[in-house]
């Protein structure tokens, strides 16, 4: 039970870190860091799946994470929205 909490933490410590970093690179750089998202992306996603040495629980919650918030970033910009500045909105809690 302890253990399943602490995942979680690490989960959304990752997620806010990478929402934020994500949401001010675009609104720093528009369209070049929807770019720049999109290639970490694509190296994420490779990540995740190159586990030949085992990264544990965290290491996948922190991909996971990662993979989820510049997703939702991308998602976001890319159906001519702002990217929201309140994560509350994605069901994250504090």
């Amino acid at each position: 039970m302890i253990m399943n909490e602490r995942i979680d933490a690490c989960y959304n410590e990752a997620f806010e870190d990478a929402f934020d970093f994500a949401t001010s690179l675009v609104e720093r750089e528009g369209e070049k860091g929807l770019s720049e998202i999109r290639g970490i992306l694509r190296h994420l996603y490779i990540r995740q799946g190159d586990d030949i040495h085992g990264r544990g629980e965290f290491g996948d919650a922190d991909i996971c994470a990662t993979i989820a918030a510049y997703e939702q970033v991308l998602s976001t910009c890319e159906g001519g929205l702002n990217v929201p500045a309140d994560k509350s909105t994605m069901g994250l809690s504090s």
